[in-house]
């Protein structure tokens, strides 16, 4: 039997780390404009290890955080990881999160609902351009977040959960 312990302390420094590295690092990088929102990556797990109002709280702070770093309109990435967490905590305990499918699916649902929210609320204050570019990147980040999500989710055990064996 397994005893499972969420450090909490590390997730604040490490999530701290990937907003400031999305909104001034990897702004400049990418592939053919297009980069991961590994934000969304932190959002998605954290919520999958907790219930609907942490995962939610989550959300909404990192997103206001990478909304205020970024200089956009704040608001929109608050709303749309908001939204993500706010999922994802649903589904805890509902799916077998160490399972590398179901991580899979499960992030490219969640993420899919929270790029949507993101450029249907983005539409609204930004030109975004013509409706097929906008999705062609969608469809692109889309992809490529889910795969960093899939590869960053056995970094974040590692450091952000602690398994003890107990004997009963």
């Amino acid at each position: 039997m397994f005893k499972i312990r969420f450090r909490h302390g590390r997730f604040l420094i490490g999530a701290s780390l990937l907003v400031l590295a999305q909104a001034t690092l990897l702004h400049g990088a990418g592939i053919r404009d297009i980069r991961p929102d590994l934000t969304a990556a932190a959002v998605v797990f954290y919520a999958l290890h907790h219930d609907l109002r942490r995962g939610m709280r989550c959300g909404m702070l990192l997103g206001f955080a990478l909304d205020v770093l970024s200089g956009g309109v704040v608001g929109i990435n608050c709303f749309s990881l908001g939204l993500v967490g706010a999922l994802g905590g649903r589904l805890q305990g509902r799916v077998y999160s160490t399972h590398i499918l179901t991580t899979l699916l499960v992030s490219l649902g969640l993420l899919l609902v929270g790029q949507l929210a993101y450029v249907l609320c983005a539409a609204q204050f930004y030109h975004l351009g013509e409706w097929p570019t906008v999705m062609r990147r969608f469809a692109a980040s889309l992809l490529y977040t889910t795969v960093i999500n899939v590869l960053a989710v056995r970094m974040f055990e590692a450091v952000f959960v602690e398994r003890k064996m107990t004997l009963r």
